[in-house]
């Protein structure tokens, strides 16, 4: 089992986007048995994945106060930890296009509770692990008890607080996606010493680099960037990226990852080799 982190310290850098898509992209293309993780306090990935549960509701998030989810999972007593893991894991039930009835691919998630709609929120838990009350190794026990995955995908905010350093510490992998403007471009400096830091605690965690994201192509500026990013990241930068594009918004409205929704879009394509390079770095770094 491969343990995967998608981080950015930067907001808007499609970080839900990527894990929507490339979990969808291993299960289908390479018959993988993925399970994605929401650690984002805004349930972004839980709320697209889950959306059929939410039309079943009649519109309602309030399925979610019937189901364990990765809050419950870090704050369980040791010895309750694997039961409710194992009722935390939901399948992801979605149709491959729309009008057809949601069926599985192969996806689990563990969700989490939206900040705005939950009184025991990943916000809790991040202050309870500041004080001390559970260990950073918590997530490391939660991952032993999931079952047999080929990848588990953790979805993460852009903080650098508990929850975040716990995530990496806890992984095989990092991914960063970077969108092309100047923010981006700055924070680089910052994650690389955020990075460092955490693999000071766990010596098994590889930066598998950065990819460009929302890249429009007929922009100038975004052309004159793109160029300093190679320049300034070298191999670190993937040869991959993404561009903007409305579909990877359409997908995530209707629930629907892109390699099922329209395969045959650019952007579709993207997020195929992009998996494909992930895989291929993987593979280098194990070699090594």
């Amino acid at each position: 089992m491969r343990t995967i982190s998608f981080y950015s310290n930067k907001g808007g850098a499609t970080r839900t986007t990527s894990v929507f898509n490339i979990s969808a992209v291993l299960a289908k293309n390479y018959g993988a048995k993925v399970l994605v993780i929401d650690t984002d306090p805004q349930a972004n990935l839980t709320m697209r994945y889950m959306s059929y549960k939410t039309l079943e509701n009649g519109g309602s998030y309030a399925w979610i106060d019937g189901i364990s989810t990765i809050e419950d999972c870090f704050l369980a007593p040791q010895r309750m930890r694997k039961a409710v893991v194992k009722d935390a894991i939901q399948q992801c039930m979605f149709p491959t296009k729309n009008g057809e009835e949601p069926s599985y691919h192969n996806i689990d998630i563990i969700c989490t509770r939206n900040k705005d709609m939950s009184e025991t929120t990943l916000s809790n838990v991040e202050q309870t692990i500041s004080t001390g009350s559970i260990s950073k190794e918590v997530l490391n026990k939660v991952l032993a008890e999931v079952g047999d995955y080929d990848y588990v995908l953790i979805d993460m905010d852009s903080s650098i607080g508990p929850l975040n350093q716990m995530s990496l510490e806890s992984s095989d992998y990092v991914v960063t996606p970077v969108h092309v403007d100047p923010n981006s471009k700055d924070g680089i400096p910052s994650f690389s010493t955020f990075f460092s830091e955490r693999k000071s605690i766990n010596n098994h965690l590889e930066h598998l680099g950065f990819y460009s994201v929302r890249v429009n192509g007929n922009d100038s500026y975004a052309k004159e960037l793109t160029a300093e990013l190679e320049g300034l990241l070298g191999s670190n930068l993937f040869d991959t990226y993404t561009k903007e594009a409305s579909q990877a918004n359409w997908s995530l409205d209707n629930g629907i990852p892109l390699c099922w929704y329209e395969p045959g879009c650019q952007i579709a394509k993207n997020y195929v080799a992009l998996t494909k390079e992930i895989l291929y770095r993987i593979e280098q770094k194990e070699e090594n």
